[in-house]
């Protein structure tokens, strides 16, 4: 009897064990569609929402889709949507993996973003191809299928690997990556840089006046001393005219009349993690 409760708990502890090692995926967060803008069918929900949560099983890369009506101003979508991503605990793994489309109905913008893994399967013009895709299918108004376009598109560039071709570029990340201190000092060496090539344009431009002007051979010379002479027959002193200027100075109160514009934003900001992605109006 005893040997049977002892199998009986190891087995258990073992199933808990799998249990937790089989579903880190969905540890951080399991919804993957929040429509909070209502765009997308009530019959399509559902679907959409297994497809993002297969398309996680399958990348290792938290898939998600966030609909909403905050009128996000252009300026502030990359910040906004990194913070979305980032508060609601998304991401797969220890360097939070994932790739996240924002689609705001108000200001009519769509943005993605990239994380972790992610971000190296998604080269510039790989990002591009994907905002074509599905800006095309939002300016028509198939919310279902910008949804469906979105994920097999991630699926796709999941399987294709590392952009390694001779035309990919990863600006949208290499920026992203730096810290706040090398990209200070990113910035000096460029400071460096170009102030070294003012110089040396500067440099040449002078040798090329000297040499011009060495061209012309040594100019004559004129003793002024010698061949003038200047004889003042009288000297006196003559007031011409008198000049005074007013000007009125304002008192301090009557700069309380003057209006200062302030613009909102709708985003808040916290500290970012790496991320690469893009977005534009649909």
């Amino acid at each position: 009897m005893k040997n049977v409760l002892s199998v009986a708990a190891v087995s258990l502890a073992v199933t808990a064990v799998f249990a937790l090692s089989v579903t880190p995926a969905f540890a951080e967060s399991s919804k993957k569609l929040t429509d909070d803008a209502d765009i997308i069918t009530s019959s399509q929900e559902e679907t959409i929402e297994n497809n993002l949560k297969k398309c996680t099983l399958a990348t290792g890369w938290d898939t998600i889709i966030y609909t909403n009506n905050n009128n996000v101003d252009s300026y502030d979508m990359e910040d906004y949507c990194n913070d979305y991503f980032d508060n609601h605990n998304y991401g797969c793994g220890d360097k939070k993996s994932g790739v996240m489309l924002t689609i705001d109905m108000s200001s009519r913008e769509m943005y993605i973003i990239t994380k972790g893994e992610a971000m190296y399967c998604f080269s510039d013009a790989r990002t591009d191809d994907l905002l074509d895709s599905v800006q095309y299918e939002l300016s028509s108004g198939d919310y279902d299928g910008a949804c469906d376009e979105f994920i097999e598109t991630v699926e796709q560039y999941y399987n294709a690997g590392v952009d390694t071709s001779k035309d990919a570029s990863y600006s949208n990340i290499i920026e992203a990556q730096l810290t706040p201190l090398e990209k200070v000092i990113k910035g000096f060496l460029y400071g460096i840089m170009f102030m070294l090539m003012g110089v040396l344009a500067g440099f040449l431009v002078s040798l090329g006046v000297r040499y011009a002007y060495g061209k012309n051979g040594k100019g004559a010379s004129y003793d002024l001393e010698k061949n003038s002479s200047l004889n003042l027959t009288e000297s006196r002193d003559q007031f011409l005219y008198k000049n005074v200027t007013y000007t009125t100075v304002s008192s301090s109160s009557s700069s309380s009349s003057s209006h200062r514009s302030h613009r909102s934003s709708s985003s808040h900001r916290s500290s970012h993690s790496s991320h690469g992605g893009g977005g534009r109006h649909f």
